[in-house]
């Protein structure tokens, strides 16, 4: 299983993968470092509405269905408008009772899926402590 944590980097919270920012986990799986401009953020900050927080978190908390076009769900936002016109990073998310899994994560729009990215498992009840940060 992977590890989950959100911590505050470069003043907006990101997603920590096996003690990595997101990014750089994916960086190193990839081999790729050239994929993630620094316009994209977390949905949990400036420019989204707590409002719109408390429906991303919802999403990736499995409570409501991803609203990427395929059913996906957002990890990372426009960092000016939070549109998904600009740009989104997305996965699919699928869980059990005991596990929490993003597969299949796409960048762009339209949404390129990322290849060499092998799927994520979580403890179900490690993501969600993890993700409480943000509910």
């Amino acid at each position: 299983m992977n590890s989950l944590r959100l911590e505050a980097t470069d003043s907006q919270l990101d997603y920590v993968v096996d003690d990595l920012p997101l990014w750089d986990w994916i960086a190193l799986v990839t081999g790729e470092e050239t994929l993630h401009g620094r316009r994209s953020t977390t949905p949990f900050g400036p420019p989204v509405t707590r409002n719109g927080q408390r429906r991303f978190y919802e999403m990736l908390a499995g409570k409501r269905p991803g609203d990427v076009p395929g059913g996906r769900v957002p990890l990372y936002v426009c960092d000016h408008c939070a549109d998904y016109g600009c740009g989104v990073t997305s996965v699919i998310l699928r869980q059990t009772a005991a596990s929490v899994s993003w597969s299949g994560f796409a960048v762009g729009s339209p949404q390129s899926v990322l290849v060499d990215v092998p799927e994520l498992h979580f403890d179900k009840a490690q993501y969600i402590s993890a993700l409480s940060a943000v509910a």
